[in-house]
């Protein structure tokens, strides 16, 4: 009787498992840095961000690396990042947009904006999230049916204190 209701309980477990492998990136993306948001958009391109402290400031900048040969090439600078600002949290959605976040030296004033396909010019604000007292960050686009959603951090009013998705 036990036997049979605990394989009762484990059954989803094992229908609806998936082989995951967990590999280690290799240590030209990989660094004493702070590494995040590794975004794969196909078999062989993906896109992350790379946070470091350079003479004492904090850089953010988004890369890019190909998988060739079986294994990730040497990060790249991408067309996303600025001179004037940081960039990081980058997201592709299927209508063709790139959105990612801008943010001031200090890290404190963020927001996300979008590029539109293959342009490099004019970081575009969303105009619904605009706001000069709202930080907002770490956009990701998803398809959901017919609609195409956008869920992101912010510590606008409403939420449950600090910074919520």
């Amino acid at each position: 009787m036990i036997r049979n209701i605990i394989f009762i309980l484990f059954l989803p477990v094992f229908v609806y498992s998936q082989q995951l492998a967990i590999k280690r990136l290799p240590d030209n993306i990989n660094t004493n840095n702070a590494e995040i948001n590794f975004v794969q958009i196909n078999d062989s391109t993906a896109y992350f961000t790379v946070v470091s402290e350079i003479e004492g400031n904090i850089e953010s900048n988004i890369y890019t690396s190909t998988f060739k040969h079986g294994d990730w090439s040497k990060k790249k600078y991408t067309k996303y990042n600025s001179d004037i600002f940081n960039t990081g949290n980058i997201s592709f959605s299927e209508e063709g947009r790139t959105f990612f976040n801008i943010c001031n030296n200090e890290m404190e004033d963020c927001k996300i904006v979008y590029l539109s396909s293959n342009t490099k010019e004019g970081f575009y604000e969303i105009s619904a999230l605009f706001s000069e007292e709202v930080f907002n960050t770490q956009a990701f686009t998803i398809r959901h049916g017919i609609q195409t959603v956008m869920y992101f951090v912010s510590d606008r009013k409403g939420g449950f204190g600090g910074l919520d998705i």
